[in-house]
């Protein structure tokens, strides 16, 4: 974890230098999309890492959550819940002082504050539900359990999730700086991106966590 810390003070160390406002808008708004691309990698990485394995950990007690009236269900809900709240104060903190840094405007400040709540949403699901989907129950070392097909296929999901939220929330805005759309075409692609990062991220947060319930509810436990 402390290398994680130590990553990101040494990237907003070197945030911002006097080069910075000398550079034209549209590569201003490029290293706006750029900084939220990393922390959101750095995000990526650190779910992947600590929140994947919860489900395992849970090891020889298993089969007792199996059995129990609380079920499976509220374990998946309660772990997602717990590494959503964590990760969204952190980062959004370090969304909005990374912003002040760049003097981002308005509308790219609030757009990539919510863009960061949506991807703590959607990974936290998807590292809890890929966890449930592909447990080690004999394995009580996170590490060793994340090093597996499942934490690598949950990498894999969260980077192609960034990818395709960071693309469709740069394109419009990245045109309409180039003068290559007009601003009336710039406001519908880009309510039309933000409405498609809202459905994408609602199916990467709840579909892993579904198939992780029914999938851990009908196993049988030795």
């Amino acid at each position: 974890m402390l290398i994680f810390f130590g990553l990101l003070a040494l990237y907003f160390a070197n945030l911002r230098n006097p080069a910075y406002e000398k550079l034209p808008f549209c590569w201003k708004n490029i290293i706006t999309f750029l900084n939220l691309g990393a922390l959101s990698l750095v995000l990526a990485s650190f779910i992947t890492r600590f929140a994947f394995p919860l489900i395992s950990l849970e090891g020889r007690k298993a089969w007792i959550i199996g059995l129990a009236p609380i079920g499976w269900r509220k374990i998946l809900r309660e772990k997602f819940y717990l590494i959503f709240f964590f990760t969204f104060l952190v980062s959004e903190g370090l969304m909005i002082f990374s912003n002040l840094m760049l003097k981002v405007g308005p509308l790219l400040f609030f757009l990539s504050c919510g863009a960061i709540l949506l991807v703590n949403f959607s990974l936290s699901g998807l590292a809890i539900g890929l966890g449930g989907l592909y447990p080690n129950f004999a394995s009580d070392n996170p590490a060793r359990i994340v090093s597996g097909i499942g934490g690598t296929l949950c990498f894999l999901f969260s980077i192609i999730y960034l990818l395709v939220c960071l693309f469709a929330l740069w394109i419009p805005f990245h045109l309409y700086l180039l003068k290559i759309i007009s601003h009336a075409t710039f406001k519908g692609s880009l309510s039309l991106a933000i409405f498609l990062v809202l459905v994408l991220s609602l199916f990467t947060t709840l579909i892993p966590l579904i198939l992780a319930s029914g999938s851990l509810e009908k196993k049988e436990f030795l």
